[in-house]
């Protein structure tokens, strides 16, 4: 964790950090526990506002948006287990990103699938459904599901998986912070 926010630091010094992740800064800071990461990725951010003082500077090119086709979530299973999933979509195009969030562990597992077809797609959510006992639900629902799995894992000094980033950035959740 720290050499990783370290690397951080030193390219926001030497100005090479892209503006898509000076942008998403702030929210991953949020993510770690009280501690040395924490605090380089807060000294890598005020150097990046320093290089960059006028809004707009750095700012990265916009990539075409995802449409959300569908969101279901299971309730918790016996192991305190909730299986998230969302079903996008770009033209006829279809990614499906997954995350598992686990009590007292915070966010376990994510997954994205990339180029599937509708008829793909749909069967997961079929699966979900029929094995997890999953329901639609909305996606401000997940965001806040979310939200609490990222506070139980600041409690328990966990990480969420390192694929949540992926997930958030694909489903729109663009300042995702944890609720402890």
């Amino acid at each position: 964790r720290n050499a990783a926010a370290e690397g951080f630091l030193e390219r926001a010094r030497s100005g090479g950090l892209e503006g898509a992740i000076v942008e998403q800064l702030p929210m991953i800071r949020s993510w770690l526990p009280a501690g040395a990461a924490r605090d380089q990725l807060g000294l890598a951010l005020n150097a990046c506002m320093r290089a960059a003082p006028d809004p707009g500077a750095g700012q990265s090119a916009a990539q075409p948006t995802l449409k959300i086709r569908k969101v279901m979530a299971s309730g918790p299973d016996l192991a305190g287990a909730q299986t998230i999933i969302v079903g996008l979509s770009l033209k006829r195009r279809y990614t499906t990103v997954g995350l598992l969030a686990k009590d007292g562990f915070g966010v376990k597992d994510v997954f994205v699938i990339a180029g599937t077809t509708l008829k793909e797609q749909n069967a997961m959510f079929k699966a979900i459904e029929q094995e997890a006992g999953g329901v639609e639900v909305s996606l401000d629902l997940v965001r806040r599901s979310i939200a609490m799995a990222l506070g139980e894992g600041l409690e328990a000094d966990r990480l969420p998986h390192a694929g949540l980033l992926q997930f958030v950035r694909l489903s729109g959740m663009t300042d995702l912070r944890p609720q402890v």
